[in-house]
């Protein structure tokens, strides 16, 4: 019988073989959102097939986020989320060294959402196949509200034409 730290190791394995083929076949724009579980049908590799468990959870979870983006949607896709992520977090560390004395109470809060953020994106990219991530989306959410709640929105201006 096989052990959960094993077969977690042994789905993250396969997944990143068939990401690394179907990369090759579909570089730019992959198999298309919800197409890994197709990708995984064409590529697997034989020795997934003495398991079972394994199988059924390797269609459903890709085993990185990282793995899923490049199967799914290729390099532009993968890309253009990291290109997100990083532009999230640009943001708040600009809002945080621009931070004025009077949200001092505020820095190290922001602080540690942001450092939690770089925490949960790290581990979502490299161990967690799934788009639907409360965790993930929730910390991205508050961290992408850091220039707002510092005071040091770059489109503030924009945002007051707006309202009028």
């Amino acid at each position: 019988d096989i052990t959960t730290e094993a077969i977690s190791a042994l789905a993250l394995a396969s997944n990143l073989e068939v990401g690394l083929k179907a990369l090759k076949v579909n570089p730019f724009t992959g198999w298309g959102i919800g197409g890994h579980p197709f990708a995984f049908d064409t590529y697997a590799p034989p020795w997934t097939a003495k398991y079972s468990l394994l199988l059924g959870l390797c269609k459903q979870d890709s085993g990185s986020l990282g793995i899923r983006l490049i199967s799914e949607t290729g390099l532009i896709g993968f890309f253009l989320f990291l290109l997100f992520l990083y532009e999230v977090i640009r943001r708040a560390l600009f809002a945080l060294k621009e931070a004025e004395p009077s949200s001092s109470a505020s820095i190290p809060l922001c602080i540690g959402v942001l450092i939690s953020t770089i925490g949960v994106i790290t581990r979502v990219l490299s161990r967690y196949g799934s788009y639907y991530s409360l965790v993930f989306w929730v910390s991205l959410g508050l961290t992408s509200s850091i220039p707002k709640v510092l005071g040091s929105c770059s489109c503030q201006g924009e945002l007051e034409i707006a309202g009028e």
